[in-house]
């Protein structure tokens, strides 16, 4: 994972001499198109329904702060307790990788003591992996002891996990927006971005009610 600021990365993009579409990146000073999600208001959407439904300790997992995706998933956050009047909890906000070995360190930390959050919203495929492997390892059932919301879903998520709630961002509609800006590069048209939005489903592991 490349950060945005990485003049390198610059570099080589503008050096291609080919038309160039980014997926959720927002990089100055590159001639390029991108396709972009609307994290903020799904994470929010879903925060939301954690904090409705009684949960006021949510820890939040994710990867590098200076990434788009990042910044508009935890605004979305921010927002929903924002909006509820309760202070977000930053010992509870863990931003660095998405690796699924990042997310198990830091979920084990979160929930290996007794004053543990009833909540984790976890910031992509690697992190929600991550994060169930250790709440798995700590005994602690998703839906019982922790509600739990995935940030995007993988390959066959529903048939391998379809108690899980999600914020989902349709593959199929990114790539179809994406392989139009570059047939709109092609064809010598200015760069443009497309906006994609993204949905909370709301499963079962999500809905428990809770106290503190």
């Amino acid at each position: 994972m490349v950060s945005e600021d990485s003049n390198q990365a610059k570099s080589i993009i503008n050096n291609l001499g080919i038309p160039v579409v980014l997926l959720d990146r927002e990089i100055t000073g590159l001639k390029a198109s991108a396709v972009i999600c609307d994290h903020a208001s799904g994470v929010k959407e879903a925060t939301s329904d954690l904090i409705k439904n009684g949960h006021k300790k949510i820890a939040f997992v994710s990867g590098m702060k200076d990434l788009l995706i990042t910044r508009s998933r935890i605004k979305g956050f921010e927002d929903a307790y924002s909006e509820a009047k309760i202070k977000v909890d930053p010992n509870l906000v863990k931003l660095g990788s998405f690796s699924e070995e990042y997310s198990y360190k830091e979920t084990m930390e979160l929930f290996g003591g007794k004053k543990r959050p009833s909540a984790i919203v976890a910031g992509g495929i690697g992190a929600s992996a991550g994060a169930l492997r250790a709440l798995k390892d700590l005994k602690l059932k998703v839906g019982k002891d922790v509600a739990f919301i995935a940030l995007d879903e993988w390959p066959m998520f529903d048939l391998l996990s379809s108690d899980l709630s999600s914020v989902y961002r349709d593959p199929v509609e990114i790539g179809r927006e994406s392989a139009r800006l570059i047939i709109n590069l092609i064809d010598g048209r200015p760069t443009s971005q497309a906006v994609i939005q993204t949905q909370y489903r709301r499963r079962l592991s999500s809905k428990r009610v809770v106290n503190g």
